[in-house]
């Protein structure tokens, strides 16, 4: 069963509390379990889901945003296309982070950290990254689903350009990890959204939950040339931080292309043992991990 957007609206229609096209996040859920795949990414493109933004913990307890607390909205990078331009799934994630920082969080503190380094002779993924939000590839990007008419539009803009913080020399998501707990911690922030694609959205979290949790000693940071990290603004010791991810839904044919590409790396065991080989100081290649 397919649907198109005017059934995607009838459909939502029936749960829309307010007439605004939004619905609550308990109900957004139970609606979830009679969508199809491609329902489901109709819904989600063309809707905003209203509601507290809760992430499960162990023994059935969930946590929350703090709104009094600043909040960084960490987003992945994603290799660009040869001539440098953004792929369409990077198009979809940075649309995704927009849409997160405007709906989900209000405080004055707040940034989007784009993080991804330069791969080539060409600019950095983060600059890029950051070149989307503020609109230098255009204020809006159309996707047509194959097989259907239907085109899903993914606006940019409205996110101030002192807000976007760049981190711009991670290869890895490893990398990734590490560079972004150095520059929260140099701007004292502990509330965090990951922001990247659902076929990422594993190996995000789980290299994220231990790299954001770990008790960080001096030799282990030592331990870190590898990575380009300043270790004199890091510090030893563990940091407590409150942590969200958020998935993107690309259009299908991307999802179904980057799944063919990459589905073998994703293997949780490699984690591990990448951070401890980074922390040993040796080099893990982008080419063997996303």
């Amino acid at each position: 069963r397919t649907m198109n957007i005017q059934q995607a609206e009838e459909l939502v229609a029936k749960y829309d509390r307010d007439g605004n096209n939004s619905i609550e996040f308990n109900e957004f859920k139970s609606l979830m379990s009679h969508l199809d795949m491609l329902d489901l990414i109709v819904f989600i493109c063309a809707h905003r889901v209203k509601g507290e933004l809760v992430e499960e913990e162990g023994d059935g307890q969930t946590k929350s945003l703090d709104p009094n607390q600043p909040t960084a909205i960490v987003v992945l990078g994603k290799k660009l296309d040869p001539d440098g331009n953004p792929t369409d799934i990077l198009k979809v994630r940075m649309a995704t982070a927009i849409q997160v920082m405007k709906t989900l969080v209000n405080h004055p503190n707040d940034v989007m950290i784009v993080t991804g380094g330069k791969v080539g002779g060409g600019g950095s993924e983060a600059d890029v990254m950051k070149d989307l939000v503020l609109c230098k590839y255009g204020s809006k990007f159309e996707k047509q689903l194959p097989g259907s008419n239907e085109k899903f539009t993914y606006n940019f803009g409205g996110i101030p350009e002192h807000q976007i913080v760049l981190e711009d020399k991670a290869q890895t998501t490893i990398e990734n990890a590490f560079l972004v707990r150095q520059t929260l911690e140099q701007l004292c922030i502990r509330q965090v959204i990951i922001v990247t694609s659902d076929f990422h959205m594993a190996r995000s979290r789980e290299v994220f939950k231990r790299i954001l949790g770990m008790e960080l000693t001096t030799d282990k940071i030592k331990g870190l040339q590898s990575v380009p990290i300043d270790v004199n603004s890091i510090r030893p010791g563990r940091v407590e931080y409150n942590v969200f991810y958020e998935e993107d839904h690309p259009p299908l044919d991307s999802v179904t292309r980057a799944k063919e590409l990459t589905f073998e790396t994703f293997v949780m065991p490699h984690v591990s043992q990448d951070i401890d080989t980074l922390l040993s100081g040796k080099k893990v290649l982008r080419n063997n991990k996303p």
